[in-house]
């Protein structure tokens, strides 16, 4: 099987990141092919999660995501840490633990059993934040791949009648 990760933004360093990320929880038969955006940006665990992001624009924009899915009573809220995506690519400890801060404000303001990231450059701290706080911390890209592979295991396609009908 090949899946097609698409990187909303235009970031090659990130689009490899989200690559590996996708490739580490992909069968070994399935080939991941990571691409990036050419113009950039503009999974129940719990009863209650929060999204962390990056910046303060994103979250009118996750919040309708959230509402277009049926997944907004479930939300706590949607936490925007106002790092820029590229200072994600630094690793220094400062981005860290502004991100901790969030997880904690989250946990303790908005009940939040779970935290979903928002952004797919935080992809390779879901184990690490999951660790510490002791809460499942998704990643889009680790369940969107898994997702996409369950589906094709249970020979799952979109339904053709109502929403989703082609005609």
């Amino acid at each position: 099987m090949k899946v097609l990760v698409i990187n909303p933004n235009t970031t090659q360093s990130m689009t490899k990141k989200i690559a590996v990320a996708a490739q580490a929880v992909a069968r070994p038969d399935t080939k991941i092919i990571a691409a990036n955006s050419q113009n950039g940006p503009a999974s129940m665990v719990a009863t209650k999660f929060s999204v962390i992001t990056t910046l303060s624009r994103s979250v009118p924009r996750l919040e309708s995501n959230l509402m277009r899915y049926g997944l907004a009573q479930k939300c706590g809220r949607v936490r925007a840490t106002d790092i820029l995506v590229l200072k994600l690519e630094e690793g220094d400890g400062e981005t860290l633990m502004t991100i901790r801060a969030e997880i904690r404000k989250a946990i303790t303001e908005d009940r939040a059993e779970a935290i979903v990231l928002g952004c797919a450059g935080m992809a390779n701290l879901m184990a690490q934040l999951s660790d510490e706080f002791g809460l499942p911390v998704i990643d889009g890209v680790a369940a969107g791949v898994s997702f996409a592979e369950a589906l094709v295991n249970n020979q799952l396609s979109t339904s053709k009648i109502g929403a989703y009908a082609t005609r």
